[in-house]
């Protein structure tokens, strides 16, 4: 997909933050917490160095950057059942420590990737997320995924069958919506795993307007992390980190390389993979 109509501008405070992983400064947390050198996370912040240099990265007044996840690096001593349940690959459940401490880095990295991706997106003047394929495109429709919560937020015509409700495969969506008219403008979908803002050929999201998105603050969780995103876990049940369902450990982080910022960041991002130990996916999401 050509790129060239989009200016690349790139944000250097979100530059900076995808430069400087904070899931490496959390696991030496976890460290000292594990091995009984420390009672709680803000005993470790306190005595750590004012500089911490790694193979991938140079921390600056590292306890400071981690102050904003105290509560959060809180929930390592506390011993609680894991909110979800955790498998390892090949689907053998995950004892309660390891996938309790996989959960919590799976939202750390979420919450960090959010603000990166926010800073990252915003001066390039793109809408790639917002649109259905363009005439170069190869598919006949983009697919936004939705908590049932966030459906509120488009003004759409719901598209609710038997027939979508049965289907659990987004592949194969396409061939049942162009049977149906009603299915040729934005549209708010039902299929088996829930609700989807379906964008047609040539479409747009309705709050989409000059550019720039109406409901951003409300932005659906999908949006909060468009092109890197952390696949450490994977939901197997629902969607979203926190909540009841089930979890495969998949250890990975994901990037849209139709993205302009992704394409030109791609050994940034390599490098953000590696320091927090992390299998990069590279690929594109339309084409």
């Amino acid at each position: 997909m050509p790129l060239t109509k989009t200016t690349i501008v790139i944000d250097p405070a979100g530059l900076a933050r995808l430069r400087g992983p904070l899931l490496p400064l959390a696991r030496m947390v976890h460290f000292f917490l594990a091995t009984g050198a420390a009672k709680s996370a803000a005993a470790v912040l306190a005595e750590l160095p004012e500089r911490i240099e790694t193979v991938h990265a140079v921390y600056e007044e590292p306890a400071r950057l981690l102050a904003p996840y105290l509560p959060l690096l809180d929930e390592l001593t506390r011993g609680q059942k894991a909110a979800a349940v955790v498998v390892a690959e090949d689907g053998t459940p995950l004892d309660a420590a390891t996938a309790r401490t996989a959960l919590l880095w799976q939202r750390l990295l979420e919450d960090e990737l959010e603000k990166i991706n926010s800073l990252l997106c915003a001066p390039c003047d793109c809408t790639l997320c917002c649109t259905g394929p363009g005439p170069e495109m190869a598919q006949d429709f983009f697919f936004i995924p939705l908590q049932d919560e966030e459906c509120r937020l488009f003004a759409l015509p719901r598209l609710d069958t038997p027939a979508s409700r049965r289907c659990d495969d987004l592949e194969a969506l396409p061939a049942l919506l162009n049977t149906l008219p009603e299915a040729m403008a934005p549209v708010l979908l039902r299929w088996r795993q829930g609700w989807l803002l379906s964008l047609p050929r040539g479409s747009g999201c309705p709050q989409l307007r000059a550019g720039r998105c109406l409901c951003y603050e409300e932005r659906p969780r999908v949006c909060r992390r468009p092109q890197i995103f952390p696949y450490l876990l994977e939901a197997q049940t629902g969607e979203g980190t926190g909540a009841s369902g089930r979890y495969r450990l998949r250890h990975g982080l994901r990037a849209v390389s139709d993205c302009p910022y992704v394409a030109a960041l791609r050994d940034d991002i390599a490098t953000y993979a590696a320091a927090c130990e992390l299998t990069l996916y590279f690929g594109p999401n339309k084409g």
